[in-house]
């Protein structure tokens, strides 16, 4: 009986083949249907007025620059226009360019101090020189591509400052002029629809635009623990180890440099899929570890399900199945967020992120061959 059941089984696959196509279709479309449904639940809603604080205490920003010429100076200018009045910059600068020369330009030893930062310390080093010269109450942690500005910044310390958590994790958006790109925004669809999305409480840090308090962060190690690359999910992992946690921040966001070439893509893209799977497992943590092994799983399966199909046609079937998904889901990240699109056409942003489809499934499994070969595991570029 079981073998006649297969038997019918194989019969309806391979030569009715185009209803069970059209009936999987039709699944895949009721899903995401459900899902559009329930985006309009996690849409985030304009916000106004800026959280009131009773004090300011002096808040740190830490930032490691390496060979970043023509972005430091308007980084540390953005520092400079913040409003807040207790603030302090330290900045680990250095690099085969001139990021060290143009930042010690700005150096007095008290609101602004610059550090040179030498070829092969990496983030986590740079990070650990400038920690002992933070005299701030918060060390608020930012890259030396992003522009701060008040609203990110004061919504970002607030829930510190009052004594509500110990540690906030906020987002960002691109540059000004690279919005009306449609590859860096279908990028920040993917971003803005996954913060949206996320619960009160985070598992990891946006290494760009997040904040700790400084007595924590240096009673559970501060940046000593060595992190060749995945400084971010080390020290939120340092946090969560030792009881802290850490809350979404959903509207701090800075504006930032976002990839806008396929070679910045791909290094951004497996850097951060290597860096949760590999440090993941050494942490045990795997709940972080899981979602992105099988992320890189996908990528590898999508790849080489076309020809399982030449063998097998389930396989194809499977395979248009999961295509289809793929590009209504991204049709309903761009969806989400098309309020915020300005002037870029939605059309443009779906359509880029359909053609992107194939790079991120290879991204993904490539991702997989760098966590085989240790050498790769800690490229970070």
């Amino acid at each position: 009986m079981g073998v006649g059941m297969l038997e019918e089984i194989w019969r309806i696959l391979n030569y009715d083949g185009e209803y069970v196509l059209f009936l999987g279709i039709l699944f895949v479309v009721i899903v995401n249907h459900y899902y559009w449904r329930y985006d309009r639940l996690a849409r985030l809603q304009p916000q106004s007025s800026l959280p009131l604080l009773d004090t300011c205490p002096a808040v740190s920003v830490l930032v490691a620059a390496w060979n970043d010429t023509d972005f430091i100076e308007k980084h540390i200018q953005s520092f400079l226009a913040l409003s807040y009045p207790s603030k302090q910059l330290i900045l680990c600068a250095g690099g085969y360019d001139r990021t060290f020369d143009i930042a010690s330009q700005y150096h007095d030893g008290k609101a602004i101090i610059v550090i040179e930062q030498v070829a092969g310390e990496g983030k986590q080093a740079a990070l650990r020189k400038c920690l002992p010269r933070a005299t701030g109450e918060i060390i608020y942690l930012t890259d030396s591509d992003c522009l701060l500005n008040d609203d990110a910044f004061i919504r970002l310390i607030a829930p510190i400052v009052k004594g509500e958590y110990e540690a906030v994790n906020g987002t960002s958006h691109p540059l000004k002029t690279q919005q009306n790109n449609a590859f860096v925004m279908y990028q920040w669809t993917v971003d803005h629809y996954a913060h949206a999305r996320a619960p009160e409480h985070s598992s990891g840090l946006l290494g760009r635009n997040c904040a700790v308090s400084a007595q924590p962060l240096r009673q559970t190690g501060g940046f000593d623990e060595e992190a060749k690359s995945g400084t971010d999910y080390t020290l939120a992992r340092q946090l969560i180890d030792n009881g802290y946690t850490i809350y979404n921040e959903k509207y701090s966001s800075v504006e930032t440099e976002y990839p806008s070439s396929l070679r910045s893509y791909y290094y951004k893209r497996t850097r951060w899929l290597r860096n949760t799977i590999v440090l993941g497992y050494k942490k045990k943590d795997y709940g972080s570890m899981l979602p992105s092994l099988f992320t890189s799983c996908v990528g590898v399966f999508m790849l080489i399900l076309p020809l399982g199909g030449l063998i097998f046609a389930p396989f194809f079937m499977l395979w248009v199945w999961l295509i289809v998904h793929a590009i209504l889901s991204r049709l309903r990240y761009v969806f989400f967020c098309r309020e915020q699109l300005n002037n870029v056409a939605i059309f443009k942003v779906f359509l880029m992120g359909i053609l992107i489809l194939p790079i991120d499934f290879y991204i993904s499994a490539t991702t997989l061959l760098q966590v085989v070969f240790p050498r790769w595991r800690t490229i970070w570029k």
